[in-house]
C-alpha cells in the first residue's frame, strides 16, 4: 500500500507542476495530464513530468521564436525578399502561432514543436532582401558609371 502512495503522491506533484507549465497549449496539457493519470510507477510520473517539462520549454522557445515577427516583416531583409521567401518565413510563422493556439492548438510532441521552430529560424535566415538591395545598389552604381563614361 505504501507504493501506491508514493505513486498518489508523486501524481499529484507532477499535477501541481504541470499547472504552472504555461507554455502548452490545452490539447498538449491534457494529454499530459493524461499520462501522469496513467502512470503506474513514480518513475513512470516521473518520466511524464520531464516529458511535459521538456516540451513546455520547447514550446517556451517556439514562442521566442515568432516573437519579433512584426519587426521582422517591416525590415528590408523581409520586405524586399524574394517571394518564395518571404512566403516560406510566413508560412512558418503561421504554422508555429497555430501550434501555439493555447485553445486550438494540437497535441504536438517535443520533436515536432522543435521542428517548427527550426522551419520559423531557417526562413528567416534565408531571408535576403538586403542582398537584393545590395545587388540592385551594385548594378544601378555601374549602369551609373556606364552612363558617365558615355558623356
Amino acid at each position: 500500500m505504501n507504493g501506491d502512495n508514493k505513486v498518489a503522491q508523486a501524481k499529484e506533484t507532477a499535477k501541481r507542476a504541470l499547472a504552472s507549465y504555461s507554455n502548452l497549449n490545452n490539447a498538449q496539457s491534457t494529454a499530459a495530464t493524461s499520462q501522469i493519470d496513467n502512470a503506474t510507477t513514480v518513475a513512470g510520473v516521473t518520466a511524464a513530468q520531464n516529458t511535459a517539462n521538456e516540451l513546455n520549454t520547447a514550446m517556451g522557445q517556439l514562442q521566442n521564436g515568432i516573437n519579433d515577427q512584426n519587426t521582422v516583416k517591416q525590415q528590408v531583409n523581409f520586405t524586399d525578399a524574394d517571394q518564395g521567401k518571404k512566403d516560406a518565413y510566413t508560412n512558418a510563422v503561421t504554422n508555429a502561432q497555430g501550434i501555439l493556439d493555447k485553445a486550438h492548438g494540437q497535441n504536438m510532441t517535443k520533436a515536432q514543436v522543435e521542428a517548427a521552430l527550426n522551419q520559423v529560424t531557417t526562413a528567416k535566415n534565408a531571408l535576403n532582401g538586403d542582398a537584393n538591395v545590395r545587388q540592385a545598389k551594385i548594378r544601378c552604381e555601374s549602369k551609373l558609371r556606364h552612363i558617365n563614361t558615355l558623356k
